[in-house]
């Protein structure tokens, strides 16, 4: 499923890609796709990608894994996880950094936002149902990097003393569903 699920999300990249850059396909031996598969195998896809397609990337995996698990399961009649009626999910961590900071930095990172957003899946499961896939990420600006729990205490929170209580600017990670009206709603302030 993850083969599959990688392999359609980056073509739906590329065909993104080539759409909002018609000319770089024309008149050049040398294209430079925005998207570097690292590793596809077992259920780990790791991927470098440019910042315009990532969420394109992970919503296409995310939607391709789900259905290639509903599909095994009634092609084989054997639930493929005991407890989720046949269902798999998989989760995502998108980190946004500069092209500078060093790979296993930004793949370990990533693995801290993939945990942070299976734990959230975890959190929201119901009975004889797959854990929500779920999406957490980060735009790492810092030279110092510290782990994805650590920076949102010291960023994304404070103490409103006139209330007396502390608010909190995220709620990362989110479940796809809460991520897709997070996105209509930035469609709705565009408008």
């Amino acid at each position: 499923c993850s083969y599959l699920a990688a392999v359609k999300a980056c073509e739906i990249v590329i065909k993104h890609w080539m759409k909002d850059n018609p000319d770089l396909t024309k008149n050049t031996n040398q294209i430079t796709l925005p998207i570097r598969p690292i590793v596809i195998g077992g259920d780990d896809i790791t991927i470098l990608c440019h910042s315009n397609y990532a969420r394109i990337f992970v919503k296409e995996a995310i939607r391709v894994f789900n259905e290639a698990s509903k599909e095994k399961h009634k092609e084989s009649g054997i639930d493929l996880w005991c407890a989720t009626g046949g269902e798999l999910t998989i989760s995502a961590g998108i980190l946004y950094c500069s092209v500078s900071l060093p790979i296993h930095t930004a793949v370990l990172y990533s693995e801290s936002l993939l945990a942070s957003a299976k734990s959230r899946g975890r959190k929201a499961l119901s009975p004889n149902m797959p854990a929500p896939a779920s999406i957490d990420w980060e735009n790492l600006t810092d030279s110092v990097v510290d782990t994805p729990a650590a920076r949102r205490q010291k960023e994304m929170r404070f103490f409103d003393k006139d209330i007396q209580q502390t608010v909190y600017l995220t709620n990362r990670p989110y479940t796809v569903e809460e991520f897709n009206k997070i996105e209509e709603l930035i469609d709705e302030y565009k408008k």
